[in-house]
Parts: C-alpha cells; sequence; structure tokens
C-alpha cells in the first residue's frame, strides 16, 4: 500500500488544530500482510507510526518522531495523528 507522511511545521499549531503548513518527510510502499486493512483504515496509519516512533523513521535519520497533529495520507484520505490513534481529516484534492 502508498502511503505519504506529513509533519506539521508548527507543532503546536497542529496540536491545538490551528492551521499550518506540512512538510512531506516520507512516501513510499509499506507491504502488509493479507486481511491486515480489514481492522480498519487507520491500522494502517498506526503501522507508520510505529515505525517512525521505534522503527527505523522511514530509513532517515534527519527528522523527529510522529507526533499528534502530523498527518498520513493513505489512498484519498488524509489522517491526523491525534493523542490516541488517527481521525480522519479530508479527502485529498486530486
Amino acid at each position: 500500500m502508498y502511503a505519504q507522511v506529513f509533519y506539521a511545521d508548527e507543532l503546536f499549531e497542529a496540536y491545538v488544530g490551528r492551521p499550518t503548513t506540512y512538510t512531506k518527510v516520507w512516501e513510499g510502499e509499506v507491504e502488509l500482510p493479507e486481511g491486515f486493512l480489514d481492522r480498519g483504515p487507520t491500522t494502517f496509519c498506526e503501522v507508520l507510526f510505529e515505525r517512525f516512533n521505534i522503527g527505523d523513521h522511514g530509513g532517515r535519520t534527519d527528522i523527529r518522531s510522529m507526533s499528534v497533529g502530523d498527518e498520513v495520507v493513505v489512498g484519498d484520505v488524509r489522517y491526523v495523528c491525534k493523542s490516541l490513534g488517527f481521525q480522519p481529516k479530508c479527502e485529498v484534492e486530486s
């Protein structure tokens, strides 16, 4: 499955829900076991959260861990990282 990860440039602003700009820090394919997405659409976001916090940071050494307010785009939906899990934010415009 293809996804993109965006980090909030102003983390506090994103945390409190104020507008901020975002920087794409990663994009690519992630292999998932068959039936994995049957657990719900945010499960994939949680896999990326783990990878960017206790994993290999998407193969990068120059970025911080994923935090509240950062976003993951999967397909046509943008998900925002909350204090507990992810929440769909909006559909991505083509």
